[in-house]
């Protein structure tokens, strides 16, 4: 879903123009869309990996969030969903890294710093 609503949301900011429309916004805003479908895409594909696109996912999501309310007005509906979508991202991978096997600690040390 949040993938659906950054992807209009540029279509949005893209109309409205100035400020709206800043290289950067639309690339994060393209970027978030993209990040959201890679993390769906390794969770459906049960990859124990997934745990570890739903953190950048979380990242960038919460990134889009905080930029979307700095641009002002009317992008309401894309804080709410990057923000609900960080959230459950971050969930997800906090969970997964808890419960996380030996083998994963071993296997991914930057995931634990000493």
């Amino acid at each position: 879903m949040t993938a659906q609503i950054c992807t209009r949301t540029i279509n949005d900011c893209l109309s409205l123009g100035g400020e709206f429309a800043t290289p950067l916004l639309i690339s994060n805003l393209a970027n978030c869309a993209r990040m959201c479908e890679t993390a769906i895409q390794f969770m459906l594909s049960n990859s124990d990996l997934h745990y570890i696109t739903c953190l950048a996912c979380a990242e960038v999501c919460e990134q889009v969030a905080d930029e979307a309310e700095m641009t002002g007005a009317g992008m309401e509906d894309c804080i709410e969903s990057c923000r609900h979508s960080a959230e459950s991202c971050r969930q997800i991978s906090i969970h997964e890294v808890k419960y996380m096997p030996l083998r994963g600690k071993n296997s991914h040390p930057n995931l634990y710093p000493e």
